[in-house]
């Protein structure tokens, strides 16, 4: 028996010979390929608005990220889809699907992992933040795009946010300078049609004690 054990990833070639006297013409190899396993996330199947960007990732088996760039991951992209060396994804302004792959190309053949990427455009928006605001308290806010009510991943530069309160539209995040009722208006612009949704929401001095963290939109 023969024991062989991993150091690296990569191809290993073993030949055995006999050594027995007369036999030695009788030999035999082998190539062993070694991976190491990751997975591209999120995944297996991403739905995004078009025009919308998102940051994929590599993960290892125990959920520790994998740096990139490196040279020897290879990224296998379709026609319309920007994905540049760390995984920063963009898609088309159009409605399309693509199978997007890495490929760890230390090994022949290599290992890949794999997501389907459905593009298409949205029928619903929603606006996700605390149904309760304190003066002078930053208050994240998310805006949420649907088609036929499933979530679509990413970030679209064509929603506008316009809002009674100071808006930050880097950090997603709203504060209210007085005791109020404001309101927050999300609307996107697509090639099918604008959505546009509201939301009013009240501002306190203090969080009840009662308070509950629930979403509105």
């Amino acid at each position: 028996m023969l024991v062989v054990k991993a150091l690296a990833p990569g191809n290993l070639r073993v030949i055995a010979t006999c050594i027995e006297p007369g036999y030695e013409h009788l030999t035999d190899d082998i190539t062993i390929s070694v991976h190491e396993r990751f997975d591209l996330q999120p995944g297996p199947i991403i739905r995004m608005a078009p025009e919308s960007s998102l940051q994929l990732r590599l993960v290892r088996p125990n959920q520790e990220e994998i740096r990139v760039p490196q040279s020897h991951y290879q990224i296998i992209s379709c026609t319309g889809f920007n994905v540049n060396s760390s995984l920063f994804m963009t898609v088309p302004a159009f409605s399309s699907r693509c199978t997007l792959k890495v490929q760890d190309t230390r090994t022949k053949p290599p290992y890949e992992s794999s997501v389907d990427i459905i593009v298409d455009h949205p029928d619903d928006l929603r606006i996700i933040t605390s149904p309760l605001i304190v003066v002078g308290r930053e208050f994240p806010f998310e805006i949420q795009l649907l088609k036929d009510k499933q979530l679509l991943l990413g970030y679209n530069k064509n929603v506008v946010v316009s809002s009674e309160f100071i808006v930050d539209s880097e950090r997603r995040s709203i504060t209210a300078e007085k005791k109020m009722t404001g309101s927050m208006t999300a609307r996107l612009g697509s090639l099918k049609k604008d959505i546009t949704i509201s939301a009013y929401l009240p501002v306190a001095a203090i969080l009840p004690d009662n308070y509950l963290h629930l979403p509105v939109g």
